[in-house]
């Protein structure tokens, strides 16, 4: 569930000429069984993950971005509720690239304020696939947040989300260890999933609360009806709600001998999701027209599972930014293959000639 290795708890694992057979989301951790290395370079090795005791865990956990200050309006719908301007936002992440079975996501929303509701209105629109649409999740999300002012510089806000998601399990090429060993005059082939196609309605809520402009923090709740996800003819698979907790400041450090202004954007993200829990926390740096970053990912019991770093641009109303995942979960053959890739794209127009810069690579008013 994080974005980064080990960071979706998605316990498919397509690996095309690669073997391993769980991703632990707690800690990255990666194990293989030492008496299934005669399965390695075999293709399309899906172990019976899709039915079992175990079935409530499987597929039913969110991904998360790491660069996430720029996806706030997936970690919280409230976000729509404070906008000053209008925002165009597109995520691609791709994780574990050094293995085939990668899991890919593409995020793409906008949002704007509208001064006669108060608040704010967000489309959200989401596809999450597991090699090459084995698996696959697309979900388009409407948002709508309100805002009150406490005083003049406080105010708070709430936001609501409706979601209709579509899921597609795709069996084709699906190849379990017992018809691996069948091929091989072991065993019996007598192992099988159907594929399904299913849509399902959601719903999330979320608060947010600013304070001089300069600092922020929110409450979300994703997932409320927890929905049914599966073909229930196979099992019935239901989506946990989702908590997450996030804050962040710009603080200006500028001095009267620089020209240029250096923002500091510290932050901190927590979310759970039925039994998993991830910390996500460090610190952007914005000097014009540079943007770096460096974060780490972690769950509380102080098992570090990846070391985040960020480096961008941000030029008049464009940000571009690049962050990479490096694993720091364990010594194991497939570390350096576990790292993620993700590019963010924001595109911040004007809204009634007030333009405040917010977020971690938009620097507030020089």
């Amino acid at each position: 569930m994080q974005g980064s290795p080990g960071s979706e708890t998605r316990s498919l694992l397509v690996v095309n000429e690669q073997f391993s057979d769980k991703r632990n989301t707690a800690n990255g951790t990666l194990w293989t069984d030492t008496n299934n290395w005669l399965l390695v370079k075999l293709r399309y090795i899906i172990m019976g993950v899709l039915v079992g005791a175990a079935g409530d865990n499987l597929f039913a956990r969110d991904f998360i971005f790491s660069n996430y200050l720029d996806n706030q309006v997936y970690i919280n719908p409230a976000t729509a509720s404070m906008l000053d301007n209008a925002e165009v936002t597109m995520t691609y992440r791709n994780q574990w690239p050094g293995l085939s079975a990668t899991y890919v996501t593409y995020s793409a929303s906008y949002a704007q304020p509208v001064s006669f509701l108060h608040g704010g209105l967000g489309l959200h629109v989401t596809n999450d696939a597991i090699q090459q649409g084995v698996l696959s999740t697309t979900s388009v999300n409407g948002i709508y947040g309100y805002y009150i002012n406490l005083d003049r510089r406080t105010r708070i806000g709430a936001g609501i989300q409706a979601s209709l998601s579509f899921r597609n399990l795709s069996a084709d090429g699906f190849e379990f260890e017992s018809d691996l060993l069948y091929g091989m005059g072991m065993g019996t082939n007598g192992e099988s999933v159907p594929g399904y196609t299913t849509h399902y309605p959601d719903f999330s809520i979320g608060f947010l609360g600013e304070f001089d402009e300069k600092y922020t923090a929110g409450f979300a709740v994703h997932h409320l009806l927890q929905p049914v996800i599966s073909d229930q003819s196979v099992i019935e698979n239901r989506l946990q709600r989702r908590y997450s907790l996030h804050a962040h400041a710009i603080i200006d450090v500028n001095t009267h001998y620089r020209r240029k202004s250096i923002f500091l954007m510290p932050g901190i993200h927590y979310h759970q999701q039925q039994s998993y829990q991830q910390l996500n926390y460090g610190t952007t740096v914005h000097y014009e027209p540079l943007i770096m970053g460096v974060w780490l990912r972690q769950d509380l019991g102080f098992h570090f599972d990846a070391a985040i770093f960020l480096l961008g641009i941000s030029l008049s109303n464009y940000s571009f930014v690049y962050s990479y995942d490096v694993n720091l979960s364990g010594n194991h053959f497939f570390l350096s293959k576990m790292g993620a890739h993700e590019v963010t794209f924001l595109i911040e127009f004007q809204y009634k000639s007030k333009r405040k810069k917010r977020g971690a690579i938009k620097c507030p008013d020089i």
